[in-house]
Formats: structure tokens, C-alpha cells, sequence
């Protein structure tokens, strides 16, 4: 999350991988919406949510905040649902912050 703050423009995407993927997917849409991002096209990456693990893994929470736009047996990628707010946003972030998943 860090690295996010030094950051004044948005990516066009956002790339996570390794531990607390629900909370940077969250934080990636949060830096976007925050740096003017052009969210009908601001994409999130979540690296290994294939099929057989996402369930397990938890990583569709993701879905009640995002639409999948893209599904790879490694890649899947998300676009913020339209009806999604900061406020969402934030509380998906702070209920996923403390739950590790690899």
C-alpha cells in the first residue's frame, strides 16, 4: 500500500499478488478513484484466482464491489461495479485487511 501513496496519477491497471489481495484490490480502486482515474476503464489484476482456489480463497468478496471482466485460469480481472462507493469500498478493505490467503 505504501508504494500507492507516492503516487499522484492512477494506473490504467493494478496488479496484485501475494498476501491481502481483497484489501489492495480495494486500496487499488481507492488510489484510482482518489488520483481521477477514469474508473469505466481502471482494471484490477488478481494473480491466481483460478477457478479450482478462488472459492477457497475468499477472493469472491471481491464480486459484491467489482464485476469480473476478464477470467484466466491465473488472471482474473475486475472493473468497479458503477453503484460502487468509497465508503463500499473501505469497509470490504477493513473487513478483508487482517485475513491472509496465498
Amino acid at each position: 500500500i505504501a508504494p500507492l501513496v507516492l503516487e499522484d496519477e492512477p494506473f490504467d491497471v493494478y496488479l496484485v499478488d501475494g498476501r491481502y489481495r481483497v484489501a489492495c484490490a480495494c486500496v487499488s480502486f481507492l488510489h484510482a478513484i482518489k488520483t481521477g482515474g477514469n474508473m469505466d476503464t481502471v482494471r484490477v489484476g488478481i494473480h491466481d484466482n483460478d477457478a479450482n482456489q478462488a472459492g477457497m480463497r475468499h477472493y469472491d468478496v471481491l464480486t459484491t464491489v467489482a464485476e469480473v471482466m476478464i477470467k484466466n485460469s491465473k488472471l482474473w480481472t475486475y472493473k468497479l461495479k458503477n453503484d460502487t462507493t468509497e465508503e463500499d469500498l473501505y469497509n470490504l478493505w477493513d473487513a478483508s485487511r487482517s485475513k491472509t490467503s496465498r
